[in-house]
C-alpha cells in the first residue's frame, strides 16, 4: 500500500499527540485507540449506533459507558509498539481519500466536547472525574487542532 507524504506527516503528528496524552499524568481517563468493553456494559450504555449520519467512535462509546455508570468506568492503558491510525489504499489517490475521510471523522469528534459538557450537568459523577474527563476531551479535540495550526504557522514566525 502507498501512504503519501502528507498522510505520513498527519499520522506521525497524531502518534506524537497520542504519546503526549499517554505521558500526561492527568490524562488517563479517556479510552484511546483500540478498546474492548463487556456486553453488559454496552447494553447499559445503550449499545452502539448503526446510523451512518452520526459516526460513533470508540471514544464516543466509552463516553456513553462512562456516564451510564456514573463515572465508574476506568481505563487501563496498554502500550503497544504498533500504531493503528494509518488508513491506506492501493493507490496514492485512494490513500489520500481514506486519510481525508478519517480526518472528517476526527473533526466530527469535537461533538464529544459538547456531549461531555451537557452530560456533566445531567449525570451524577464525582466532581474530580468530571474535571478529568472534560480536560481529556478538551486536550484530544481542541489542543490537537492548536498543535496543527502552530506547526503550520511556526516556519513563518521564525526569524533566522
Amino acid at each position: 500500500d502507498e501512504v503519501p507524504l502528507f498522510c505520513r506527516i498527519r499520522y506521525t503528528m497524531l502518534s506524537l499527540a497520542n504519546v503526549g496524552q499517554i505521558a500526561n499524568p492527568f490524562g488517563k481517563s479517556v479510552a484511546s485507540g483500540v478498546y474492548s468493553t463487556s456486553l453488559s456494559l454496552a447494553v447499559r450504555a445503550n449499545g452502539w449506533t448503526s446510523s451512518v449520519a452520526i459516526p460513533i467512535s470508540g471514544l464516543s462509546m466509552y463516553l456513553r459507558a462512562f456516564y451510564a455508570t456514573e463515572g465508574n468506568t476506568l481505563v487501563e492503558m496498554l502500550c503497544t509498539p504498533v500504531g493503528c491510525e494509518c488508513a491506506s489504499g492501493s493507490t496514492t489517490k485512494e490513500s489520500l481519500m481514506k486519510c481525508y475521510a478519517e480526518s472528517k471523522n476526527c473533526a466530527l469528534g469535537v461533538q464529544n466536547v459538547g456531549f461531555v459538557a451537557l452530560a456533566n450537568n445531567r449525570v451524577r459523577v464525582p466532581f474530580i472525574r468530571k474535571c478529568a474527563i472534560l480536560g481529556d476531551i478538551g486536550e484530544r479535540h481542541l489542543l490537537l487542532n492548536v498543535m496543527w495550526v502552530a506547526t503550520l504557522v511556526a516556519p513563518f514566525k521564525m526569524r533566522f
